[in-house]
């Protein structure tokens, strides 16, 4: 609730100083011996607005509304009653957040994300991020995430997997470009059940001992098949 207070301060805090800009650059305009009609400066779309828009296109179902007096609130589609943004979901809460940071950034910029997918959905972190990224094409965006769903969005241009302390990285522009151990490695069993006929869990620790794959490919008579023991 504090998170969100204070960017409702920084946005209307924001919103002052643009128009204040605005202001100035209007004077000046009427002051120049060569002012032409359409060299008025525009004014900018407040920073409330331009988020709200945003917010709408993250959760088509939800709309933030702006009334004087009134503060911010939201409402849902089908409803007949808002309600304050105080009671939005800590997900929404967490996307109003952010996007409350963004909207104090001017296109290009460099953007730092730790965890991304932190306390959301992996569609809505898809969903957000996607959105910012078409709003900021000119910038850079880097990740560091442990989600590999994430990392292998469309939008991504290139992935770097760390190998822990001292490792030497993986540098990849699609994880189809991996052989097939090191895909492994950075995937687990995702490719191998994706691309088998048959793919069957295992209660078993694995190993290089272990009699599981042997044994089980010859119980289904089938040699191709993927068997993965996933412990108990």
């Amino acid at each position: 609730t504090d998170r969100v207070s204070e960017a409702l301060f920084a946005l209307a805090t924001k919103a002052g100083e643009d128009k204040q800009r605005h202001s100035d650059a209007v004077r000046d305009w009427e002051r120049s011996a060569e002012r032409r009609a359409d060299t008025v400066p525009r004014a900018p779309t407040p920073p409330l607005e331009t988020l709200k828009g945003r917010f709408s296109a993250i959760f088509p179902g939800l709309e933030l509304i702006a009334e004087l007096g009134r503060g911010l609130s939201a409402i849902r589609a089908g409803s007949v009653r808002d309600y304050p943004v105080r009671f939005l979901s800590d997900g929404e809460r967490q996307v109003f957040a952010l996007l409350a940071d963004v909207a104090m950034l001017a296109d290009p910029c460099l953007f730092l994300i730790d965890e991304p997918e932190l306390n959301l959905h992996s569609t809505l972190a898809d969903r957000l991020w996607t959105e910012l990224e078409a709003e900021f094409s000119g910038s850079r965006f880097v990740y560091a995430t442990h989600s590999l769903p994430f990392a292998l969005r469309p939008s991504v241009d290139r992935v770097l997997v760390m190998r822990g302390l001292g490792g030497v990285p993986i540098e990849l522009d699609r994880a189809t470009e991996l052989d097939e151990q090191t895909a492994r490695d950075f995937l687990g069993a995702i490719p191998a059940v994706l691309t088998a006929t048959r793919a069957l869990a295992v209660e078993s620790s694995g190993g290089p001992t272990s009699f599981d794959a042997p044994f089980y490919r010859w119980v289904l008579e089938d040699a191709r098949a993927e068997v993965f023991p996933v412990g108990n």
